[in-house]
């Protein structure tokens, strides 16, 4: 009966190249995985920043009292660039190439730039993937112009 089973089993070893092969790919397909998630990681969270910073427009109705670096700090989110882009029909107060005060149903648009570095362990010291991010959104404020109107003395 041993003989039997000792004959089915085989001699040759490959089977343990083909494990070690196995093996290394996993930890090749691994590495790779552990280099390319933080690029993964900071895309979402700069999305998730453009959309912050969208719904603070939205609600404040403008970017009067917006200070993007001092959110960005608060976020955890390290920005190159940021632009706020207010749709050409949209009207601003006191005037549209100034969106301190966007009108009621405004549109505009959010764009936040960032750069990621992937670093190859000695191989490349560091490869710069631009990535970027943006957010359209409405103002949901109506501005009210204040100038003809006087005060009641009562």
């Amino acid at each position: 009966m041993k003989n039997k089973l000792r004959r089915l089993l085989p001699r040759k070893g490959d089977a343990y190249i083909d494990t070690l092969i196995s093996i290394f790919v996993i930890i090749i397909f691994l590495a790779v995985i552990i280099i390319v998630l933080p690029v993964f990681i900071k895309k979402f969270h700069l999305d998730m920043f453009a959309d912050q910073v969208s719904s603070f427009i939205a609600v404040s109705g403008g970017t009067e009292n917006l200070d993007v670096e001092k959110l960005a700090e608060e976020m955890g989110v390290s920005l190159d660039s940021y632009e706020i882009v207010v749709s050409p029909e949209t009207v601003c107060l006191p005037d549209a190439d100034n969106p301190e005060r966007i009108q009621l149903t405004g549109l505009y648009t959010v764009n936040v730039y960032s750069t990621a570095y992937i670093g190859l362990g000695g191989i490349v010291d560091s490869i710069p993937i631009e990535l970027s991010s943006s957010a359209r959104g409405r103002s949901e404020v109506y501005w009210k112009d204040m100038e003809g109107i006087t005060p009641s003395g009562g």
